[in-house]
């Protein structure tokens, strides 16, 4: 437990210090509707079996910001393709393009 939580911490004194520094919204901070409007804006399609199944698309994009190269395995092609547009988003967005 004292494990999470210190690895808790140091993420938001992360995503704390990349936003002063960057002044934009961490992902991780949006709304789901928010982060569904963020892929649409980087031409990211998720794929609508993930959106019928309750997928947490907030909780991908708050992964791959805290950890971008993080591996992200998912069955079906169409998924992985969706996971790597998904990341190349999120790492445009962190590099501030």
């Amino acid at each position: 437990m004292k494990k999470i939580l210190l690895l808790l911490a140091v993420v938001l004194v992360a995503v704390g210090l990349w936003m002063s520094r960057t002044g934009k919204e961490p992902l991780s901070q949006m709304s789901p509707e928010a982060c569904l409007a963020f892929l649409e804006e980087h031409n990211v399609q998720v794929p609508e079996e993930l959106l019928e199944e309750g997928f947490d698309v907030q909780k991908l994009l708050s992964q791959l910001e805290a950890d971008p190269d993080m591996a992200y395995v998912l069955g079906d092609t169409e998924f992985s393709q969706f996971v790597e547009e998904a990341r190349a988003a999120v790492q445009q967005y962190l590099e501030g393009k």
